[in-house]
């Protein structure tokens, strides 16, 4: 499994609150395309836009944590 196969799957089972639920199952496409491009882009900074209530600190919060880690 490559590098880039294990920061997914460890994105996806962050625990993302209190009810226990997985990252892995909550993102829509845009989510997953935002965290793809934080993780493995070659542009150095990435902006995400989404509405109030998007997921937005949440899924940074994952993100880095995954990132850190590799």
């Amino acid at each position: 499994m490559s590098v880039e196969q294990r920061a997914v799957a460890t994105l996806g089972s962050v625990v993302v609150d209190d009810s226990g639920r997985l990252w892995g199952n909550l993102p829509t496409e845009q989510h997953k395309a935002d965290a793809e491009a934080v993780l493995f882009g070659n542009e150095r900074q990435h902006f995400v836009t989404r509405p109030r209530g998007g997921s937005k600190t949440t899924d940074l919060a994952a993100i880095m944590a995954v990132a850190l880690t590799f």
